[in-house]
């Protein structure tokens, strides 16, 4: 689970840089330049750096969001209408060209992969691993209301069986009494 939304994250920046590349989206390019601002200056806060090593972090966080966010861009996927008729050569190319955008993914996501080893090797030189986590691992957030929950809901714990069914008195998920026939209890940590 935790794959995929890392994968769509990755996905949803590579769009926004497809965006910012747009002729008209400036305004986009230089929100995402704030946004990675931002990012960078909490991040030394937060590790209490200062002078020089402050200056040099945020300057290299920054290059290093840059380039990870310009290896992300992938073509956009092919769109057809399932009302229209198309031909076998038509349909062959659509399926074609939907390979070369995941073949495309692939080599991003790859691109992406040598990105942060190389920035893992230059940050490590003067953060700690307990840094270093915070930089390159995505932070689960949990919480209460208004908060994401495992699930990806606000204020969802995440799993079906931790659910309550008020309506039927069990508390099996809400899924009826036999939980689908089988003998195993739904609140268990499966």
């Amino acid at each position: 689970m935790k794959k995929i939304a890392f994968t769509i994250s990755l996905a949803l920046c590579g769009v926004g840089v497809m965006k910012a590349q747009e002729p008209g989206n400036q305004d986009f390019a230089a929100r995402f330049q704030q946004i990675v601002e931002e990012r960078a200056t909490g991040l030394a806060d937060e590790f209490a750096l200062e002078g020089d090593v402050r200056t040099d972090f945020i300057e290299t966080y920054k290059n290093y969001r840059n380039e990870q966010i310009a290896a992300q861009a992938t073509p956009t996927a092919p769109t057809f209408n399932p009302q229209e008729e198309l031909t076998d050569e038509q349909a062959t190319e659509l399926i074609n060209s939907e390979f070369d955008r995941k073949a495309q993914q692939v080599v991003s996501a790859y691109n992406v992969l040598e990105i942060d080893k190389k920035y893992f090797q230059i940050f490590s030189q003067t953060l700690t691993a307990k840094q270093l986590i915070k930089i390159f691992i995505q932070q689960e957030r949990r919480g209460g209301p208004g908060q994401m929950g495992q699930s990806g809901r606000p204020g969802r714990p995440g799993r079906i069986g931790n659910r309550q069914n008020n309506n039927s008195g069990n508390n099996n998920g809400g899924f009826g009494q036999d939980n689908f026939g089988g003998d195993t209890d739904m609140n268990s940590d499966w």
